[in-house]
């Protein structure tokens, strides 16, 4: 969890307009999904 927490402070800092949110978002998506595929393998 602290990983994301840092790409989290790092993402707010660089950019805190709100269409970035979406970008995030889907971000998180994609890195929950790959996560989870590497959960399943093992």
């Amino acid at each position: 969890m602290k990983e994301i927490k840092q790409y989290l402070v790092v993402y707010w800092t660089l950019t805190s307009r709100t269409e970035s949110l979406e970008v995030l978002f889907s971000n998180i998506r994609m890195y929950n999904k790959k996560l989870a595929s590497c959960l399943n393998k093992i």
